[in-house]
């Protein structure tokens, strides 16, 4: 047991090789953008794309994170309120709108989500999430103490949603968030009130699809895309090329999934009778080509696998985003590869901005050095303030009536910043190839040892 004395020379010295790592390992995100006015005034307002992301120092390459966005528990006590919405085809999902009162206690909930000026965000989980995840619950606390109104769609059984057809989900069917959004925006809010939408791993690739097929026609005011695959021929090839992936990654999802299926749902019971798939074989599926091979291309209408990879790939789309979108992605994400990372699709649309970090694993971008509490996660924060910069700048351009974005509250005080716009230094926007020893690596190795030296010295 560490005495007062002892646990205080610990945490000054942990607090010392923090500080030293931040040095080390904290670098600004690479932006891909359009050099349009616009965008200029955007970034002075979102700054946190202009400033280093500092990893936490344990967590030192994209499967360490990864491994926590896997085993960390520190969810915060949102709770939700739920609504089944039944879809054109008899499908349904489940809306899970976030109760104001988890993050105050004296709101009347009731009231606040039947507000229907507020600035609504329609959050979209990844593959077989739900509103439950970690980061989807960290995402709408801090919506919700910022004023927002959040939704969280969780798709077709998911989530504890009923399964009334034989359609679970698909990353190329984005027909689903077409509806619902249709609905939000008729139903639970008035034709000026701000609608943005941000959407996680799978739910990023449907979310960039559908604002892509939208076009000019998108209700959305704006979008965040956290952890896209973007191309899913070069996902499916990166998850299976190399034992370690696919033993690990790729298992793990298509467990997943077979859970899903067969166990956390009664998707099952839609199945026994299709005449395309075998529950017998499907149940004995070890990859996700399997998977989508002995069930996926047959409900939703594709020849092969590769087909619905194809389709579900959303870089065709960037092209055609008429919204303000956010693009965060993490260059050693080890599921989703950073060859497929649209650089060049990005920088042509004046309406998209990339970031992307060099680090923070799939979902992770974890920060903070952990002492005292659990890692935060940084794209929370960006895109929070990705979306109250967006809001700012459409009051100040007149899109938006002061009475929408008045609902909003503690709006960051950096969105009236009129300093220049400070861009990082290195201006090539291809991903850097890391060599097998850098100064990163030899700088973590000496943190470890000088953390355990300073351990030794403090229990001694």
């Amino acid at each position: 047991m560490l005495t007062t004395q002892a646990w205080n020379r610990y945490e000054l010295a942990m607090h010392l090789l923090n500080y030293v790592h931040f040095e080390l390992a904290a670098k600004r995100p690479t932006l891909v953008k359009a050099d349009t006015p616009r965008t200029t005034r955007l970034l002075q307002r979102c700054t946190l794309l202009l400033e280093k992301y500092h990893p936490t120092w344990f967590l030192c390459n994209g499967h360490l994170q990864t491994f926590m966005v896997i085993v960390s528990d520190s969810q915060p006590p949102v709770l939700y309120k739920r609504q089944e919405l039944v879809l054109d085809d008899g499908g349904t999902v489940s809306l899970d709108w976030a109760l104001p009162s988890s993050v105050s206690g004296h709101t009347d909930d009731d009231s606040a989500l039947a507000d229907l000026d507020v600035p609504t965000i329609l959050l979209l989980h990844g593959l077989s999430g739900g509103s439950h995840e970690e980061y989807m619950m960290q995402t709408a606390e801090k919506l919700l103490r910022k004023g927002y109104r959040v939704v969280v769609m969780n798709a077709r059984g998911c989530s504890n949603t009923p399964v009334t057809t034989p359609k679970l989900f698909c990353p190329a069917y984005t027909q689903d968030v077409r509806e619902v959004v249709a609905y939000l925006r008729n139903e639970h809010m008035h034709t000026t009130t701000p609608f943005l939408a941000v959407g996680f791993s799978l739910g990023a690739n449907i979310l960039t699809k559908y604002v892509g097929e939208e076009g000019s026609n998108c209700t959305l005011l704006a979008a965040v895309s956290v952890g896209n695959p973007y191309d899913f021929v070069a996902t499916n090839i990166h998850i299976t090329h190399s034992w370690f992936r696919r033993h690990v990654y790729n298992a793990a999802m298509t467990k997943n999934l077979l859970q899903l299926v067969f166990h956390l749902s009664d998707a099952h019971e839609q199945l026994k009778d299709h005449p395309d798939v075998d529950l017998s074989q499907l149940e004995q599926a070890k990859t996700l080509t399997e998977y989508d091979n002995l069930y996926s291309r047959h409900v939703f209408g594709y020849e092969t696998p590769m087909d619905m990879y194809r389709d579900a790939s959303s870089t065709a789309y960037i092209k055609d985003i008429a919204i303000p979108m956010l693009c965060v992605s993490s260059d050693d994400d080890p599921i989703c590869t950073n060859s497929a990372i649209p650089y060049k699709e990005c920088q042509e649309n004046p309406n998209i901005v990339l970031a992307v970090t060099h680090t923070g694993g799939h979902l992770g971008f974890f920060t903070g050095n952990g002492l005292s509490a659990s890692p935060e996660r940084w794209c929370v924060d960006v895109i929070e303030q990705y979306c109250s910069s967006v809001l700012e700048l459409a009051e100040d351009d007149g899109h938006l009536t002061k009475e929408s974005i008045k609902k909003v509250q503690s709006l960051p005080n950096l969105l009236h910043l009129d300093t220049a716009l400070h861009e990082p230094e290195d201006d090539d926007i291809e991903p850097a190839v890391s060599s097998l020893v850098s100064w990163d690596v030899l700088g973590y190795a000496a943190l470890g040892i000088g953390a355990y030296m300073c351990w030794k010295r403090v229990v001694a």
